[in-house]
C-alpha cells in the first residue's frame, strides 16, 4: 500500500533560523544555507495528504494533530475492511 504524506508548516523564516542556530549551534550562514536547500513549504504542502500548521498556538497545533491522527486511523480501518481508499 501507499503511505500518507504529512507536511508541517512551521514558523516564519527568521524564527526558523533562530531555532536552528539555538538547537544546532550553527552559524547564521549555515542555517540560511540549510533552510535554502529545503523544498519550499508551499511545494511540500501541495504534495502532502495532510498539513499541520504549527506556527500558531500550541493548542491549535495539538487539535490539528488529533484531527490527522483520527483521519489516519479511519483510513487504516477502511484498508483493513477492504474498502476502497
Amino acid at each position: 500500500g501507499s503511505a500518507a504524506i504529512l507536511s508541517w508548516e512551521g514558523p516564519e523564516p527568521d524564527v526558523q533560523m533562530a531555532r536552528l542556530i539555538a538547537r544546532d549551534g550553527c552559524t547564521q550562514a549555515d542555517a540560511r544555507a540549510r533552510i535554502a536547500s529545503q523544498m519550499p513549504v508551499a511545494d511540500k504542502a501541495q504534495r502532502a495528504d495532510y498539513v499541520i500548521d504549527n506556527s500558531g498556538p500550541r493548542a491549535e497545533t495539538e487539535r490539528q494533530v488529533r484531527e490527522v491522527y483520527r483521519a489516519l486511523l479511519a483510513d487504516l480501518a477502511a484498508r483493513r475492511a477492504g474498502a476502497p481508499r
